[in-house]
């Protein structure tokens, strides 16, 4: 939906997006050939979990298919996502160069712990993309997809319908702010690029814990704070100023461990992303 004039949708959007189209030809893709042939190796930091044995399973959302459910009182951060509900349907393909290699580095290291009955929880799923390629994986299950943004939690019920599925829900809702439906629900959350958007990780992190059932595994997919990392700060800030920061290993194992979770585990995909993989574990509160 086009309106006025704004220099951060109009300008330095489409200048941080060529930036980040340059970044993944020059340096992801160059990387993902290395690190396939087991040329390069990407550190990790502790120990990785093991899987759990057992999932909650069931369909107790898509019982009768996909659904949308649009919030009927609107958050007072809705401003914060305001620039994707106008770029909702330029955002994928603006995205797609970059973001390619990314869901494809830590969707092999997520397929390690989906079972096809657990039911999955993306955050902030933009226009859905990987939350379909999720529901295939869990086709005895299934998955809710939320985004504050009404554009682009249409959208994404859309693509999912256009793929034929029919294991998916699709919430319109603050991250931050947890529809009661949806507490002690999951076995797994995936969350990706997000992170730097969320003005209160704190918050989002405790929603995740209360999100999940006695046992499950967050997985956030982030950029983290090296010096090419940090020199796209000013960049990325100028397309969107609602940007917060980047968040290093260590901070974010300090605040989900002080929302309740009880262990954290984090291993670099590509050069400059990481992905943390944080549990909860029955009776650690």
């Amino acid at each position: 939906m086009k309106q006025n004039f704004d220099k951060h949708r109009d300008v330095w959007g489409p200048l941080f997006t060529m930036q980040l189209q340059q970044w993944a030809d020059t340096v992801f893709q160059p990387a993902s050939k290395l690190i396939d042939n087991d040329i390069m190796h990407l550190p990790d930091w502790g120990i990785a979990p093991v899987p759990f044995e057992q999932a909650i399973g069931g369909k107790d959302f898509s019982q009768q298919g996909i659904s949308l459910h649009l919030s009927k009182n609107p958050s007072a951060n809705y401003d914060r996502v305001k620039y994707f509900d106008y770029a909702a349907g330029e955002y994928e393909m603006a995205t797609h160069r970059y973001k390619k290699h990314i869901v494809e580095h830590s969707f092999r290291v997520l397929k390690n712990y989906l079972r096809p009955d657990s039911r999955v929880l993306e955050i902030a799923c933009g226009p859905g993309y990987e939350a379909i390629a999720i529901s295939m994986l869990v086709p005895e299950s299934e998955v809710v997809a939320l985004d504050l943004s009404k554009e682009m939690i249409r959208l994404a019920c859309r693509n999912a319908k256009q793929h034929l599925v029919n294991n998916m829900t699709f919430y319109q809702a603050d991250a931050q702010s947890l529809p009661g439906r949806l507490r002690s629900k999951f076995d797994i959350i995936y969350c990706q690029l997000n992170c730097s958007y969320f003005d209160d990780l704190h918050a989002v992190a405790k929603m995740m814990f209360h999100a999940l059932y006695s046992q499950g595994m967050v997985f956030l997919v982030e950029p983290f704070p090296n010096l090419a990392n940090s020199l796209s700060i000013t960049p990325a800030k100028a397309a969107n100023p609602y940007f917060e920061k980047l968040y290093g290993r260590e901070e974010l194992k300090a605040i989900f461990l002080n929302a309740g979770f009880a262990d954290f585990y984090w291993k670099e995909i590509l050069p400059g992303i990481g992905i943390s993989i944080i549990s909860k574990i029955p009776d650690v509160q």
